[in-house]
């Protein structure tokens, strides 16, 4: 559920495609006592009515509680951090405390001569986890709403030793423990992630995995913009999107219970609010995950399915990273045919 050296090089390989190269070191540089970034520029693919959607940002200056900017815009997914042309009439920022179900505002943005629409004055009263939902509407479209994930102060901007560690509560590291040996067990599931860099990128992907179960062999299939990534067995394909598949050197698949070392030495543990995803009802815990030789600082939030246990929600924030994670289907057959000679699209069961 991160990304890590072994176990998300397909994620790498996805991301570079968009991000050009703007990614966290895959070794641990020495910790920031101040950041690089002047202020945190999130961005999400808006959805509309061509194939290139526009892409969303929310900028906050400076990126700590008390008093910042908070400026919405909408680019062209290929000229990022450009002004679109496209027509925005409104855009409405919900901000809510992860943590402390009292913290909670809604701020209608004012538009300004440049395509911005701008914000001033007190939107986050908390240190900690926030969740900015940003709704944007368009002449001749549904009104889009984009949720985006905030730690403040904002490590990238502030410096990694500025979040605060709160102390751990019990209640929530039981929580996380328990989600944890839920991961060990699952032998398939999807997921959708979106991964951008905090300076105005974003790239997206989504998975199907299976250990192999039933009969059936280990899948996996990546899809992103820029590739996509089959394996089976103990074959691997990769093409562009559109074009024919070719083999390449086989890729292994590494269970979800591989993915639980990148938690090692969490700690702050501290229990959220009640929330609804994907209308599962959830309870938000967030953790702190030390550096280490191996791996920088990273924050998450999970959301814990309260009936099920899993995690069907997921965010981390690292250097550059602001990542999310949504995950589903648990546990169910997975089917999907290696290309034939003629490079057909792999169906999938």
């Amino acid at each position: 559920m991160v990304l890590r050296r072994s176990v998300r090089v397909e994620m790498l390989l996805a991301a570079l495609v968009v991000l050009g190269g703007v990614l966290l070191a895959l070794s641990a540089p020495p910790i920031q006592s101040q950041g690089d970034l002047t202020s945190v520029n999130l961005a999400a693919l808006l959805p509309g009515t061509s194939d290139s959607p526009d892409v969303v940002h929310l900028v906050i200056d400076p990126a700590v509680a008390g008093e910042n900017q908070l400026r919405v815009f909408v680019s062209p997914a290929d000229q990022l951090n450009v002004v679109s042309p496209t027509v925005v009439d409104r855009v409405r920022v919900t901000v809510t405390s992860l943590t402390d179900s009292s913290a909670s505002q809604q701020l209608t943005l004012e538009p300004d001569d440049n395509g911005n629409f701008v914000a001033q004055g007190t939107q986050f009263s908390l240190d900690g986890w926030w969740q900015a939902d940003v709704l944007v509407r368009r002449p001749g479209v549904e009104d889009v709403v984009v949720p985006f994930y905030v730690l403040l102060p904002d490590p990238n901007v502030n410096g990694f030793d500025a979040p605060p560690i709160p102390s751990s509560s019990s209640e929530a590291q039981q929580l996380v423990e328990a989600a944890f040996v839920q991961v060990d067990s699952i032998r398939s599931l999807s997921y959708h992630w979106r991964l951008t860099s905090g300076q105005g990128s974003v790239a997206t992907a989504e998975r199907r995995l299976s250990v192999g179960f039933d009969g059936n062999p280990p899948t996996s299939l990546l899809k992103s913009e820029g590739i996509e990534i089959l394996t089976v067995g103990d074959r691997t394909w990769q093409r562009t999107p559109g074009q024919p598949w070719i083999e390449r050197t086989w890729q292994d698949i590494f269970p979800p219970s591989e993915w639980l070392a990148a938690y090692d030495g969490a700690t702050g543990f501290t229990l959220g609010r009640q929330m609804e995803v994907d209308g599962q009802r959830t309870r938000v815990v967030t953790f702190f995950v030390p550096e280490t030789e191996e791996q920088i600082a990273a924050w998450y939030a999970f959301w814990i399915d309260e009936t099920s246990g899993h995690v069907v929600q997921e965010v981390m924030i690292s250097r550059h990273h602001y990542m999310l994670y949504n995950y589903s289907e648990f546990d169910q057959p997975v089917i999907i045919a290696p290309p034939d000679t003629n490079s057909a699209t792999p169906q999938v069961g």
